[in-house]
């Protein structure tokens, strides 16, 4: 396997390697659909040759999947929120509107990640910590329900409202408003049930 250079000097294995990386992620923000980042392209991009990037990879779709990946914690990253608030409804609240936010931000790699349908993009989810802060919301007595149930509505709201303002930029601005507005009926909604059922309950 022959090395490239760049500026002159050869480029060390672990740097090309992540440089092909970089790339394939770059041509997938870019390009609209998967099947147009073909390796071709990537390694005129990354300025080596087709036998180098399969020294690294078996496929190209395993080079994407690392790709993706990496647009993965990107991702995560963003989603981090300051710990130990003492409302954990508020908690629940600030995590959907980071997720709004990094659709608003990286609207690109927000369509890679969450609105791709190729497999050779990786599969991931936003579900995780929002699960163990609604459950910690229900140890509490702040919910009632399925910590999962409950979880999947909340990321479905968000993504929803996030995949509008992804869809019509204009819509953005008011996108933050409309979040916690319906966040706060899906966080109330539980309550009130577990509320009505209670005279019956005693009963």
């Amino acid at each position: 396997m022959s090395t490239p250079r760049r500026s002159g000097r050869p480029v060390a294995p672990t740097e090309l390697r992540e440089g092909i990386v970089a790339t394939a992620l770059g041509l997938l923000l870019s390009s609209p659909d998967v099947e147009q980042v073909t390796i071709a392209r990537i390694t005129e991009a990354a300025g080596c040759t087709p036998p180098t990037l399969y020294h690294y990879w078996p496929s190209r779709s395993a080079l994407l999947l690392e790709a993706s990946a990496r647009g993965w914690e990107t991702f995560r990253s963003s989603q981090a929120i300051a710990p130990g608030s003492p409302d954990p409804q508020e908690r629940l609240r600030a995590r959907g509107q980071a997720y709004l936010r990094f659709a608003i931000t990286h609207p690109e790699l927000f369509r890679v990640l969450f609105l791709s349908r190729s497999e050779e993009v990786e599969r991931g989810s936003a579900l995780d910590d929002l699960i163990d802060d609604v459950a910690a919301a229900i140890d509490e007595g702040h919910l009632f329900g399925d910590a999962g149930q409950l979880a999947l509505g909340l990321w479905a709201t968000a993504h929803g409202v996030a995949a509008l303002a992804y869809a019509n930029p204009p819509f953005a601005e008011h996108a933050p408003a409309l979040l916690d507005q319906l966040t706060d009926r899906l966080l109330a909604r539980p309550a009130d049930k577990a509320l009505r059922r209670a005279p019956e309950d005693k009963g």
